[in-house]
């Protein structure tokens, strides 16, 4: 009897245990620490080899190094010891230099630098090259960095139209200071003229319009203001009538393409259309119909929207 006594009390503690530790709050293990990945500190404006590159800007420019204010640096690793920029006919030692890219400002004018870590290789570039490079890099469907920057220097262009002769086109006379730019591309160059900061930039069109006609020359009334384009060879222009264009590759081949088909059909004419004014001057024989002088100003006013970025559709 007492034996059973003794297993029942037993029985009785268990499970009073049981239950107490089953209304327990379970303890979670902890977990592991998640380690947050920290910021890179950003490089200091003040490392040496960066202010070795504001003074050196500064001499040249023949400006109190006061008047650059670095913008913007960061840490880099250049492909060459021409940091990326090799000029013309420069031999590039294929090795990596650290150093440091940023931009420098200075009487508004922007200029990107790169520099080695101990400051003894230096690049400049003008914002308004990058302009340049990036513009043909959009237009030819590339990278900026697949643009390559063979020369540039400054310029006084004479006119505000920095120096490119566009037929029927009047330019104030009035001097502009800027840059001239080389660029290449799958190893054709590109020449453009831009103005100081990079706000204008032209592609030149060299002899391509000198002392003649475009190809083809339209002109239409676009909510109430005067737009024309202009194409000859690989280059085209566009803008508002009588005033300075832009200028630009004429790229794509399935326009230039078009434009081909349509110089050897057609024969010159000149003719005001309900889709605007078109001068032609094909080399064909056709003598092109009300109907398809129609269909090639519709066609030019279409390459107009394409290329212009301020152009909006509008019902004609």
């Amino acid at each position: 009897m007492k034996k059973f006594a003794y297993l029942l009390c037993m029985l009785i503690i268990l499970a009073f245990v049981s239950l107490s530790g089953a209304c327990s709050p379970m303890v979670a293990a902890p977990s592991p620490e998640v380690q947050t990945p920290q910021p890179m500190p950003s490089t200091p404006v003040s490392a040496p080899a960066v202010e070795v590159a504001r003074q050196t800007l500064a001499q040249q420019l023949g400006v109190p190094v006061e008047q650059l204010d670095v913008f913007s640096v960061e840490s880099r690793q250049f492909p060459n010891s021409c940091l990326g920029l090799p000029q013309e006919d420069e031999m590039c030692a294929e090795v990596i230099i650290q150093g440091y890219q940023g931009v420098i400002l200075g009487e508004g004018v922007q200029y990107e630098f790169r520099v080695s870590e101990d400051g003894s290789i230096l690049r400049f570039l003008p914002g308004a090259v990058l302009s340049a490079q990036q513009l043909l890099a959009a237009q030819l469907g590339k990278l900026p960095e697949e643009i390559r920057v063979i020369r540039y220097e400054a310029v006084e262009w004479q006119d505000a139209c920095l120096g490119i002769e566009t037929p029927g086109i009047l330019c104030a006379q009035v001097i502009t200071p800027g840059f001239r730019v080389i660029l290449e591309a799958e190893g054709k160059q590109y020449v453009f003229h831009t103005d100081l900061s990079g706000s204008d930039v032209r592609l030149a069109l060299g002899g391509n319009l000198e002392g003649k006609e475009p190809l083809l020359r339209w002109e239409g009334d676009e909510g109430g203001v005067c737009q024309t384009i202009m194409v000859q060879d690989d280059v085209l222009a566009y803008g508002q009538c009588e005033l300075p264009l832009t200028t630009l590759p004429f790229v794509g081949r399935e326009r230039r393409s078009e434009l081909e088909t349509f110089r050897q059909r057609y024969a010159p004419f000149e003719a005001q259309t309900p889709a605007g004014k078109l001068t032609f001057r094909g080399q064909g024989t056709v003598t092109a119909s009300p109907v398809e002088q129609r269909m090639l100003a519709e066609w030019a006013r279409q390459l107009w929207m394409e290329f212009d970025p301020q152009a909006k559709p509008s019902t004609m």
